[in-house]
């Protein structure tokens, strides 16, 4: 049981650490470029821009929020929608 408890530790530490990253880096992730690297795109978009269509880790479109960005390494860009049934990969490509 102490080790179960242990990882979600862990798991909810890589989390946190991940979403502070996220706001840190949103001004390079709004600049960036994002094309998907699969068949399941995000609302049905090949290519993703953000410009204020970002708030921390929210995305909205039309006003309305549509999206999360879960993780951001680099040049990788993972996205959920709302209730975290569907995930999409983009890649920066400029």
């Amino acid at each position: 049981m102490k080790k179960l408890f242990k990882y979600l530790k862990v798991l909810v530490l890589i989390v946190v650490i991940n979403q502070i990253i996220i706001f840190i880096s949103n001004d390079s992730i709004r600049n960036g470029w994002w094309k998907s690297n699969s068949e399941n795109r995000f609302n049905e978009h090949d290519f993703l821009e953000f410009d204020s269509n970002l708030n921390w880790n929210i995305i909205t479109e039309k006003g309305k929020k549509s999206g999360i960005v879960q993780l951001y390494i680099g040049k990788k860009l993972l996205i959920s929608n709302l209730t975290l049934t569907e995930w999409y990969l983009y890649e920066n490509k400029g």
